[in-house]
C-alpha cells in the first residue's frame, strides 16, 4: 500500500493522471482488505457454525485482499479504456 501510494504521488508530480488514479484505487483497495476479511470472516462463522483458524483464516485473509484487487482492476480497466467515438 505504502509502494502504491508513493508511485501516485510520483505519477502526480509528473502530471500522469491515469497512472495516479490507478495506483490509488489499487492502494485504497488494499486498505479495504480488513473491511472484506471481515465480511468473509462473519460469512464463514453463520455459514459453519466456527471461527476460522489457522490456514484456512490465513486463506480468507488472502481472499479478501485478492478480492478487492480484482474488483480494483476492473473499476481500472473500466475507467481508462480508450474510449471508441461512433464512425
Amino acid at each position: 500500500m505504502f509502494s502504491l501510494i508513493a508511485w501516485a504521488i510520483i505519477a502526480i508530480r509528473a502530471q500522469d493522471m491515469q497512472a495516479h488514479g490507478a495506483s490509488m484505487i489499487r492502494a485504497y483497495a488494499i486498505g479495504q482488505g480488513a473491511s472484506t476479511q471481515a465480511f468473509l470472516g462473519l460469512g464463514w462463522m453463520f455459514v459453519v457454525g466456527t471461527e476460522p483458524l489457522g490456514w484456512l483464516r490465513d486463506c480468507l485473509m488472502v481472499t479478501a485482499w485478492g478480492l478487492n484487487l480484482i474488483v480494483a482492476e476492473l473499476i481500472i480497466i473500466k475507467l481508462f479504456a480508450p474510449r471508441r467515438l461512433p464512425a
